[in-house]
């Protein structure tokens, strides 16, 4: 579940990073393995389906909320009421759920909210800390201290929390030290170094975050 990665959406446009091939590699994994999987994302283009069958076991779910557009986060993580009435209606009409897997705060809100009241398991990845991003120094948005609290009712709540490495988990338990540790787990994301490897790095060749995620920038030699 993650309402702001579409399994279909190009890399590297805009905003998209790789966070939805991540999930998609895990509900291919999980395919293999021979479970059903049912992946709910919020409709970010009018040309997209509702509901995509991928082979017998993949089924994506397009909840309708807001524009049919890509929008920014925080206004997706405005709706939430919107998201879950929608998610709510297509989930409760499928088979018994065994566990729910959230990616970021705001489909984490929605699967707790569907977890507690079911008792389903919750697995949630954190992704980014809201707390962090201000520790950073980006702007803050209006949206931000009610993020802070969903992530800290989400930590709370949630089953097992995954982070991708030391560093954030210093991070999580610097900013809530109160939450269990024990279900904290790492796993680093995955990389196939039969494709990529390090990259030369050069004084006027390299690349910097920008607005656009990751863009190549050039600038003279001095």
């Amino acid at each position: 579940m993650c309402f702001i990665a579409d399994p279909f959406d190009p890399i590297g446009t805009k905003r998209v990073g790789g966070g939805h091939i991540y999930l998609l590699d895990l509900a291919r994994f999980l395919v293999q393995q021979g479970y059903n999987v049912s992946f709910f994302t919020r409709k970010n283009h009018i040309a997209k389906p509702d509901q995509e069958q991928l082979g017998s076991y993949f089924t994506i779910y397009r909840i309708e909320c807001g524009e049919k557009v890509e929008i920014a986060p925080d206004i997706v993580g405005g709706n939430l009421e919107c998201l879950w009435e929608h998610t709510n209606n297509i989930i409760e009409k499928l088979p018994t759920i065994d566990i729910i897997h959230s990616h970021y705060w705001i489909s984490g809100m929605i699967a707790m909210k569907y977890c507690n009241k079911r008792k389903t398991r919750h697995i949630h990845t954190v992704l980014s800390i809201g707390k962090v991003k201000h520790l950073l120094g980006e702007a803050i948005s209006d949206i931000d201290e009610f993020r802070n609290d969903c992530e800290k009712r989400i930590y709370e709540s949630a089953e097992t929390l995954l982070l991708i490495c030391p560093n954030e988990k210093a991070n999580f338990t610097h900013f809530f030290p109160d939450i269990d540790k024990s279900k904290l787990y790492i796993i680093p994301n995955g990389i196939n170094t039969n494709i990529f490897y390090p990259r030369e790095i050069t004084p006027d060749n390299y690349f910097s975050r920008a607005t656009e995620r990751f863009k190549e920038r050039i600038t003279p030699i001095s």
